[in-house]
């Protein structure tokens, strides 16, 4: 469904019975309101799980060893030796991964990094320390603080009811100097006002 379908467009659908959404989330959608008119929804979870989970771990290599800013370069002509992470490239062995959300996409990217010998974190208020992925993945559930103080690269795979803002300046604050920080979820979790300016303040 496009967004841009709104109440106009339903009240005139008067046989509508029924709205498919091809997407994992239904945070566009008026789903109050379609209820409202009878209209069953339905949307595609887990959709794109693997894709965005691939996503993730090419996003950890890249960053933390630079590979887009030296084919960038190379690109232009230029062999590049300096980059913003100088003195603290690694290897993702022996690393602290900490998942921000341990859903159907947190746990495909556990799966994937279960080669890369990894030490994996994982804070949700939906989990519990009995769920049989948690030991299967081998990954630690922990409290968020504890998360984003010891994570060498954090990423986010989690999604709130409204439009919450789940990561800001306490979060920002405890994580490493050193640290990476990603998000494949939705941009709204994120306070990316105080994330530009600890960027900016190195």
């Amino acid at each position: 469904v496009d967004p841009k379908i709104d109440r106009e467009v339903l009240d005139a659908a008067k046989a509508l019975k029924v709205i498919g959404v091809c997407s994992v989330g239904l945070n566009h959608v008026d789903t109050k309101y379609y209820e409202e008119k009878g209209i069953q929804v339905f949307n595609a979870p887990g959709l794109n799980g693997n894709a965005v989970a691939e996503l993730t771990v090419c996003l950890m290599i890249c960053e933390t060893r630079n590979v887009t800013r030296a084919h960038h370069a190379m690109k232009n002509g230029e062999w590049r030796e300096t980059f913003p992470n100088v003195g603290r490239v690694f290897e993702l062995r022996g690393k602290t991964i900490g998942l921000v959300g341990f859903g159907t996409i947190g746990r495909l990217v556990s799966e994937k990094l279960g080669a890369w010998n990894v030490r994996i974190l994982a804070t949700d208020p939906n989990v519990t320390p009995d769920d049989p992925d948690l030991s299967r993945l081998n990954v630690e559930l922990v409290d968020p603080d504890t998360l984003y103080s010891q994570s060498d690269i954090v990423s986010v795979h989690a999604r709130t009811p409204g439009k919450e803002r789940i990561i800001g300046k306490h979060e920002f604050d405890l994580m490493k100097p050193t640290a990476t920080f990603i998000n494949t979820a939705r941009a709204y979790l994120v306070d990316y006002d105080y994330l530009e300016e600890v960027l900016r303040e190195k």
